[in-house]
């Protein structure tokens, strides 16, 4: 099972909490781990080595060519804080990845997986670039200009077919669009890979990519979501988008896994705030709120 990851030395340690809930749930695969950055540090690297020795896995470390995505938008309106040019490597993965891995499981580093990986591993993607879990911002479509029929995924869970990819020059389609539709970008990577390959993904179960927007108690009125609903239940993957586990407003149910698995790494976070004052104090009156009964909780269980 070969799994590649795209941590800078800010994320690390979620990396390494990643890495063990992988291994905690698939003991008895033969699990190799590609590591690909720019520069990650040796102190970084040792880290995850210990855990690759802990857990008797595979972990190879390869550099990616950032030059190649420099002129690349980070912040804007509208684009999340917290990336980094990172966001972009998975894009590069054909070229930077040895021939002979084939077939590879991307994954985001706010990430926790909860269960066995076979399944989705044994996806059958030979005749498609990549298998993805859709997001709930079908807008996005109409912002880059092609169908909703077509949807939109989010990139931080992929399982990418790289022979295709190679077969195809995808990368350098890839990279095309990016520098000539800079404008458009708002969500980085994933915009990209939605706009360019579209219509040559396939759908796989919402469980494999549990987003918090799918958690969301008002999520259950839209009668589009009754699918979200019911595999959204017991993720195989729980994906932190927005607030993180280390949050203090992170609200996400299954936060408590993230730390789980921290746990068995050794280390440790920082617990902090993301919002500022006035809408954290509003996050503080609302969660008392909550448990008073006067209003139903963000969450549903």
């Amino acid at each position: 099972m070969d799994i590649v990851c795209c941590p800078d030395d800010n994320y690390i340690i979620p990396c390494s909490a990643l890495i063990v809930s992988v291994c905690e749930n698939n003991m008895g695969s033969d699990i190799n781990f590609y590591i690909v950055s720019s520069g990650l540090s040796e102190v970084s690297k040792s880290m995850l080595r210990r855990l690759a020795e802990k857990y008797g896995i595979s972990i190879s470390f390869y550099q990616v060519n950032a030059d190649l995505l420099k002129c690349l938008p980070l912040k804007g309106k509208g684009q999340p804080s917290h990336i980094t040019i990172a966001a972009y490597y998975r894009l590069l993965l054909s070229s930077v990845l040895p021939l002979f891995v084939t077939k590879v499981l991307y994954l985001d580093c706010d990430i926790i997986v909860r269960h066995s990986l076979k399944e989705l591993f044994d996806e059958n993607i030979s005749e498609v670039a990549l298998a993805v879990v859709q997001d709930d911002y079908q807008e996005h479509c109409l912002r880059l200009g092609y169908e909703t029929r077509y949807g939109y995924f989010n990139s931080g869970v992929l399982l990418l077919n790289l022979t295709y990819w190679r077969e195809n020059n995808l990368e350098n389609e890839l990279l095309e669009y990016a520098y000539n539709n800079i404008g458009l970008l708002q969500y980085h990577d994933q915009d990209i890979l939605n706009a360019v390959l579209k219509d040559r993904k396939k759908q796989m179960s919402i469980a494999y990519n549990v987003q918090s927007t799918f958690l969301k108690r008002e999520i259950m009125e839209d009668e589009n979501y009754a699918t979200i609903c019911e595999q959204s239940k017991d993720p195989v993957i729980v994906h932190y988008t927005g607030l993180k586990p280390w949050h203090k407003e992170c609200w996400n149910p299954y936060k408590k896994d993230f730390f789980k698995y921290l746990k068995l790494t050794g280390l440790s976070v920082r617990k902090r705030r993301s919002l500022p004052l006035n809408l954290y104090l509003k996050y503080l009156i609302r969660g008392g709120l909550e448990k008073l009964g006067v209003l139903p909780p963000v969450c549903r269980s």
